[in-house]
């Protein structure tokens, strides 16, 4: 169940900025406590780091930190760090958030308030799960530019929407969205290096899938493309073949003998 968008129009800051020294209550923190950070020989993927924008007057904010603080206090997040946007705007500035609360899990923003159970749900992925559910939920609600921002800034993981082209049932918003960020990955070659993967969805996917992998393989400009283009000039799909020859003519040159 995706968070609901309920949140406040960030407010003006204030002229004067008021100064709270931290408080210096503390309690010792038992051996069996270490982290699991503390021991080498652990390979527990660590809990994701969170980064929370409130801002005076805000409730869903209010309810939300305490969520964040339960999760801190439990070990499902390795750390938390807030920001007053009345405050301090920069935080806010430097992200282009408009409205709070705003959170950053390990890089990925969600916007409006969760429910316990959605926080949970969220923390309990593994990071490339949370990183592929948090792409389709971003492409399915029309958010297609704050996932392609994601992409340009880690190609690598353009992997990841290739898994949802893979799904059949995915909503059309999704497919759609996930085909052109791809298509412009294309322009700066970012797409050569998934031939392979290109390759084998086109031969082995569901339909949909495998006239989406022909057309990228088009725009792939590798030759190491054009077998798995021509294996796919006989398939008994009309469309999967029409989409074949008009790749193999944006790769250029015949189809081999």
């Amino acid at each position: 169940m995706p968070p609901s968008t309920a949140s406040n129009s960030m407010p003006s800051p204030p002229s004067r900025q008021a100064k709270r020294s931290p408080s210096t209550t503390s309690t010792t923190l038992p051996k069996s406590s270490e982290g699991i950070r503390s021991d080498p020989m652990n390979t527990t993927t660590p809990p994701p780091r969170a980064l929370l924008l409130v801002a005076p007057g805000c409730p869903h904010c209010a309810s939300l930190l305490e969520l964040l603080c339960q999760e801190v206090k439990g070990g499902s997040l390795a750390r938390l760090e807030v920001a007053n946007i009345a405050s301090d705007p920069e935080p806010a500035r430097q992200r282009g958030v408009r409205s709070v609360p705003w959170l950053e899990l390990d890089g990925l923003a969600f916007e409006g308030s969760m429910t316990p159970g959605e926080l949970r749900e969220w923390l309990s992925f593994p990071p490339e799960a949370r990183l592929e559910r948090w792409m389709e939920k971003g492409l399915k609600e029309g958010r297609m530019r704050q996932v392609e921002t994601l992409v340009r800034e880690r190609p690598e993981i353009l992997d990841l929407l290739l898994g949802l082209l893979e799904r059949e049932e995915a909503a059309v918003s999704i497919r759609l969205g996930a085909m052109a960020i791809l298509e412009e990955a294309a322009g700066g070659g970012a797409l050569s290096r998934l031939v392979p993967r290109l390759g084998a969805i086109a031969t082995n996917g569901g339909t949909a899938a495998r006239v989406d992998a022909c057309y990228l393989l088009g725009l792939t400009g590798a030759e190491e493309a054009r077998p798995w283009l021509e294996s796919c000039l006989g398939d008994e799909n009309p469309e999967l073949r029409e989409v074949a020859r008009e790749a193999l003519a944006t790769l250029g040159g015949e189809p081999s003998e």
